[in-house]
């Protein structure tokens, strides 16, 4: 053991000395290393997050969140928090410590080199094992052969839960198995409260089990040894010894191997990527990343995943009381983070789909209690689906009732990339997709209101996406989207889909009145909005993209031209993503650039990419995926220039200055699989997968696609149409 003390002696010296700033690995976007974490700079906020769609961690934080698990009475409801019991670290630092986090694997490591041995600890929330996390601890070393040294491991969990009644610790005693983990401590318990007793008849039931941090030693003999570290948690002690059964039949390299393919399986599937200006593309990637690990992937979780209860602005890692949105799902979901799941993987954004199904009788019984027919969702949504907006923000929660036009809207942009006319009859509880598009739309029709004087119809009493004005009339993206759920129903109807809804509805629809000044050629953001007003964020900008909203150039020109000088500055992140896509929409691309660049660099972190809702000081929320909706938007359907209609899908690629190539790689439009990849003289698409024959449209010529084949399309916008749609 004198050889152990003197390591020891040698850690402790050096782990004193100043860390080197971080540095990326510029001939791979998909890895970030660094040799200093934030934490070191207490700025544990900007640490990576791990997430499975099922369980969530912080890197090296004292938190564990569960997809569903909610604590809270109505409006303070929130993400209940279990105890870090996944929190394990090397008892042991050198100079020659590096951080690597690699987005393609999911995986999170930290190497300590020192002297003739290193040691790694490799952090998995798995994506096939999915009520997993590993830490796995690796030795490697060339030590004189009598050589002993030990290597501590230390467990971290932090406090106990204040949203969770836990019972006494126990023990459980596993058979030998590949993992060498002879046994387990569990506890199961329960939320401290129902968030809702109409909808939550009972407490929710939680179980969590975890390996004892025992260090190990290690000889001269020993030129690699792994020690698996392994933390389950389920709604059941049942749950927690079918994970345990499957998970020891398989050695530590094994459950490496099936949780990288997992991930090779999402990224395979889809991802986007924009080369020649290594910072953006590997902004872009760690932007995908941190969105789908907050997703589920059932077809790639080796036991049958529970319900899915939605992405909130913070994902799945954050939302404890009063912060990061307490976990809750917005508008954000349906409008910013919704399309580019969509465009690349349609079963998840299904997922998005079937949490809102899921939740419909609940949103019966909030239009009904608040004095209207239909379906009302509520401003914020968690476990039941009722009204959780904390009393703070009561304007905003009775107001801002476009979230329900916008679930609608998701839906139609579904319908147009699927095709899935199936999800509109199938059933969760006694509710099917028409039943929810037809109470949508019996909503917004029951919303307006006559005017006599105009021979319109008005939506009164309203506050939109621009918070900063409220209880307003005729908010224009209000009364758009409200406007295109009608329709939506309309169409559903008219195409024997769905029942048919009465005449008089689809009238209400075509007369409801969006404000347009014909003297300044623009869109007013409310009656009685002055130019020179401040906002909040992105309003009115929104008819041009995403609802599409028919105007003339110069109309879609003053939109863009008026609010953008009115923007507050401690606005979110999301706002200069829908002026970076308007103005390339238009050919403007210096301006179309420079708000490509203003929606996603001031609100960027390294060396993990981090995303912060505002500006610093006064940052928000972290790690903000809304951010990243919009901000992949931008890249979908600014520079790929993407529209998405319901008989098609428009695409005009540009590339960014500076940018050599882009590519959309597993574009699933109708079932059918394209990559297209563009360069500033051509645009290619290759034909992975057809389920259904498509034309091609580019310059009123007609290319029928009815087999697998790659196409060279030139330059300029060209048109996708599914046939006998």
């Amino acid at each position: 053991m004198y050889f152990t003390l003197l390591v020891f002696a040698s850690l402790l010296a050096t782990s004193r000395g100043k860390l080197g700033a971080h540095q990326q690995d510029k001939e791979n976007p998909w890895v970030v290393t660094t040799a200093e974490l934030p934490l070191s700079h207490g700025h544990p906020k900007y640490m990576p997050t791990l997430s499975n769609g099922q369980l969530a961690i912080r890197v090296f934080g004292q938190t564990l969140r569960q997809n569903c698990l909610y604590n809270g009475r109505d409006w303070t409801s929130h993400r209940a928090r279990i105890p870090g019991y996944a929190n394990y670290h090397l008892a042991i630092e050198s100079n020659e410590t590096i951080y690597t986090l690699r987005f393609d694997q999911a995986v999170f490591e930290k190497t300590v080199k020192v002297d003739q041995f290193s040691v790694k600890q490799q952090i998995l929330v798995h994506r096939h094992f999915t009520r997993s996390i590993f830490n796995l601890i690796t030795y490697e070393s060339k030590l004189n052969r009598n050589d002993v040294i030990y290597i501590g491991v230390d467990l971290d969990a932090g406090p106990n839960s204040l949203d969770l009644d836990f019972g006494p610790k126990r023990i459980l005693k596993l058979r030998s198995n590949l993992l060498h983990i002879s046994e387990v401590n569990y506890m199961c318990g329960e939320t401290k409260q129902v968030e809702n007793r109409q909808f939550q008849k009972e407490k929710l039931q939680v179980c969590i089990a975890w390996t004892e941090p025992n260090g190990f030693i290690v000889t001269g003999q020993d030129e690699k040894i792994v020690k698996t570290y392994l933390t389950i948690v389920d709604d059941s002690i049942e749950g927690i010894l079918e994970e345990i059964k499957h998970v020891i039949k398989h050695s530590a390299d094994d459950i490496v191997k099936k949780h990288i393919n997992a991930w090779d399986d999402i990224w395979t599937a889809g991802h986007v990527s924009i080369k020649g200006v290594f910072d953006l593309e590997q902004t872009i990637l760690a932007s995908q990343f941190y969105l789908l690990s907050y997703l589920p992937f059932p077809q790639l979780s080796a036991r049958a995943l529970p319900p899915f209860c939605g992405l909130s602005p913070g994902g799945l890692a954050y939302g404890g009381p009063m912060t990061n949105y307490e976990g809750h799902s917005f508008w954000d979901t349906e409008i910013w983070m919704f399309p580019p799941i969509l465009l690349l993987h349609p079963g998840a954004a299904k997922e998005l789909l079937n949490y809102r199904l899921a939740r419909l009788d609940a949103a019966k019984d909030y239009a009904a209690r608040t004095g209207w027919s239909g379906v009302r969702f509520p401003w914020e949504s968690a476990l039941t689906g009722a009204e959780v907006c904390p009393a703070i923000a009561a304007t905003t929660r009775d107001n801002e009732q476009h979230i329900t036009a916008d679930v609608s809207f998701a839906i139609r942009q579904y319908l147009a990339m699927t095709g899935d006319l199936e999800w509109f009859v199938q059933k969760i509880g006694n509710n099917s997709g028409c039943d929810l598009v037809r109470g949508i739309a019996e909503f917004w029709v029951g919303r307006t209101e006559f005017n006599n004087a105009t021979g319109n119809y008005d939506i009164k009493n309203v506050m939109g996406p621009d918070e900063d004005h409220e209880n307003v009339d005729n908010n224009a993206f209000t009364n758009a989207v409200a406007s295109l759920s009608i329709k939506l129903a309309h169409y559903l109807g008219e195409k024997s889909i769905c029942e048919k809804i009465p005449d008089e509805w689809i009238q209400v629809a075509e007369s409801i009145v969006i404000p347009y000044d014909s003297e300044k050629d623009y869109h007013p953001e409310f009656s009685g909005y002055s130019p020179g007003t401040i906002i909040k964020q992105a309003d009115a900008v929104l008819l041009g993209f995403p609802l599409m909203l028919n105007m003339s150039l110069s109309t879609r020109q003053n939109d863009l031209r008026i609010y953008e000088k009115v923007v507050r500055e401690t606005g979110p992140a999301m706002t200069w993503s829908m002026h970076a896509i308007g103005h390339l929409e238009i050919g403007e691309s210096d301006q179309g650039e420079l708000y490509f660049n203003r929606s996603y660099q001031p609100h960027v972190t390294k060396p993990f990419y981090i995303w912060t809702e505002n500006k610093q000081p006064n940052f928000g929320a972290v790690n903000f995926i809304t951010g990243m909706g919009g901000f992949l938007q931008s890249v979908f359907h600014g520079y790929f220039g993407v529209r998405v209609c319901l008989d098609k899908i428009i695409v005009n690629p540009q590339l960014p200055r500076k940018s050599e190539s882009m590519v959309i790689s597993g574009l699933d439009f109708h079932g059918n699989l394209i990559t297209m990849s563009a360069d500033r003289n051509q645009t290619n698409i290759r034909i992975l997968w057809l389920r259904k024959p498509m034309e091609l449209i580019k310059k009123n010529k007609v290319y029928l696609i009815d087999k697998i084949e790659n196409i060279q399309v030139g330059s300029g916008p060209f048109e996708l149409r599914p046939l006998n749609w």
